[in-house]
């Protein structure tokens, strides 16, 4: 096994990989992780076997003042990008390299942030094995909440949420998908501000530019009256997970129950349109790097029939 440091010069190779790789999504291409380039210092790792093919790859960035090699850290999940034909000892021979180059290059720490299991077209959890081998303490767990629309189990949704739906559509709602991201974001700006103080991690040019650059991987889909954006939701669709963030009415729809009609709608959507998407997922419901599980949100997103997803973070001494 070789480890070699990510260039720009392999931009085309990685990018190449990922796709068709067994649990890479479009997060994972140059054009994604390079965006915030200026906020991290890139250290992502590619890895080629005795024959100088690509068996996996690494998105990775360095905090040397800490010590620290880190899953990227713009990322929310970030592990080992396997090769389809890559196999347990493999993983094995993955991390064993890694930790020798990390050691080499006086880094002291290793995160780790698991590919969740959704994501992967096949099974691909060689890594808990290997983590669990080495040691990996396991430093944050978050839980999302998530929908597999193909099961042969389906719990249905509360049924406030289609009285919801109901009301919504009477009063003359419908859903459009979007390429103008700005009414929206006006309406997740004002949400965010007055429920936490905050502003979205991704500004608006931000979220353009990524949206530009992936547009048939990132879509809005909006739920308006009379022609006014009310509520929206940006939906990130990987392979066979379409991931929605960014959920957020306006003062005047919450009490309309505006997003259950765009949740419902979209849920219906993705179980009948497309039969490639296999997972919905709602995102997290936890704050303090995982510490509290907020009961309020994660019940609201469960009410629609979605249950927990793990998304762990791992550390591992390296010296």
């Amino acid at each position: 096994m070789k480890l070699l440091r990510y260039t720009p010069s392999f931009a085309p190779a990685w990018d190449a990989f990922v796709r068709t790789s067994r649990n890479g999504t479009f997060l994972f291409e140059r054009a994604y992780m390079d965006y915030h380039a200026d906020r991290f210092h890139d250290h992502s790792l590619i890895y080629v076997n005795e024959k100088s093919r690509l068996v996996a790859l690494l998105p990775a960035c360095e905090l040397m003042e800490k010590g620290e090699f880190s899953s990227h850290a713009g990322l929310t999940y970030g592990g080992f990008i396997l090769s389809p034909k890559a196999r347990a000892v493999d993983v094995v021979a993955l991390f064993d390299a890694t930790r020798s180059y990390l050691a080499a290059n006086g880094f002291s720490t290793w995160i780790y942030k698991q590919v969740p299991y959704i994501y992967g077209l096949v099974p691909s959890e060689e890594d808990e094995y290997v983590l669990w081998k080495n040691g990996a303490r396991l430093i944050e767990c978050n839980l999302s909440t998530t929908i597999d629309l193909r099961s042969k189990l389906q719990i249905k949704p509360n049924p406030n949420k289609a009285r919801h739906q109901r009301r919504v559509e009477n009063a003359g709602f419908a859903v459009s998908e979007t390429d103008d991201l700005s009414a929206f974001w006006r309406i997740v700006e004002t949400s965010l501000r007055e429920k936490y103080s905050v502003a979205p991690v991704h500004s608006l040019a931000e979220i353009t530019l990524l949206k530009h650059r992936f547009p048939k991987q990132i879509r809005c889909f909006v739920a308006a009256h009379n022609g006014k954006v009310e509520d929206g939701v940006l939906v990130y669709e990987t392979r066979q997970v379409a991931h929605a963030q960014y959920s957020h009415a306006a003062a005047s729809a919450k009490s309309l129950g505006v997003m259950d009609f765009l949740n419902l709608w979209l849920i219906d959507y993705y179980r009948r349109e497309r039969p490639d998407i296999r997972y919905f997922d709602f995102g997290i419901s936890n704050e303090q790097h995982g510490q509290y599980l907020n009961p309020t949100l994660i019940s609201y997103k469960e009410d629609f029939g979605g249950r927990a997803v793990a998304y762990k973070t791992f550390a591992i001494d390296i010296i």
